[in-house]
């Protein structure tokens, strides 16, 4: 690896050549910079702090609003939407089931479905999703392949079922029914469906109304997070070229 240009001081040169000095100290700092680099994807998905103020949450889960974006930018269904019906699902819990049937008053019965996960998404769906290109990987209980998703899938009932993109009334009935079972209005028979409904509703337009005081520096933050990635693969790179030079 070359130093840094002479117009560099004699003393951050020295702290530089220093600091790949013997292969020992290459190695452990490549070890350490893969570390950094592969946590957002090796650590584990606590319950956020705060599930009711998208600022907050955004703030604790940066990756959550990274992943939202570019979601709600290819597919245009509006973050706030993607977020209702996600917190209607699974409050956020990443490895969410549906309750199991009781038997004799215990739960110990089968799962009336194979729902799981942040969407409580059925299998079957999923699979589908999966034969997307670059999803093969993909799972349910981690949100930054949810999040793809949900604006995939939502998309998918706007165009099957004519559903505005923002209508989140109507866009968490098609959800929880099916494309198929929303034309034939089989919601229509639930009470209690069209109630949880109007509270995805509700809570989509009070994350809206959270968005606009934060966005900004929501953009900001993730640009900058960019530029830090950046910065730490091209180190990796470097890393990598000076242990095997």
């Amino acid at each position: 690896m070359r130093l840094p240009s002479p117009g560099f001081s004699p003393w951050i040169r020295r702290r530089w050549r220093a600091l790949f000095a013997t292969a020992e100290r290459r190695r452990l700092l490549l070890v350490l910079l893969l570390a950094v680099l592969l946590y957002p994807w090796t650590s584990g998905e606590p319950l956020p702090v705060n599930r009711h103020d998208l600022c907050a949450l955004f703030a604790e889960k940066p990756t959550w609003h990274e992943a939202l974006a570019a979601s709600a930018e290819r597919w245009q269904v509006p973050i706030a939407v993607q977020m209702a019906i996600v917190q209607r699902e699974s409050g956020f819990h990443s490895k969410a089931r549906p309750p199991r049937k009781k038997i004799l008053g215990l739960r110990i019965g089968p799962r009336p479905s194979s729902a799981y996960g942040y969407g409580q998404v059925l299998d079957a769906t999923w699979d589908d999703f999966r034969q997307r290109p670059g999803r093969r990987a993909a799972r349910r209980d981690r949100f930054t392949d949810v999040a793809p998703f949900m604006g995939w899938y939502l998309q998918h009932l706007h165009r099957t079922t004519g559903v505005a993109k923002d209508d989140a009334y109507n866009l968490y009935l098609a959800y929880h029914e099916g494309p198929k079972g929303f034309l034939q209005a089989r919601h229509r028979d639930k009470p209690w469906l069209q109630r949880a409904a109007r509270q995805v509703a509700l809570q989509s337009d009070r994350f809206a109304d959270q968005l606009v005081a934060c966005e900004r520096r929501l953009l900001r933050l993730r640009y900058l997070r960019w530029l830090i990635r950046g910065g730490l693969i091209a180190l990796l790179i470097a890393l990598v070229w000076r242990c095997w030079s």
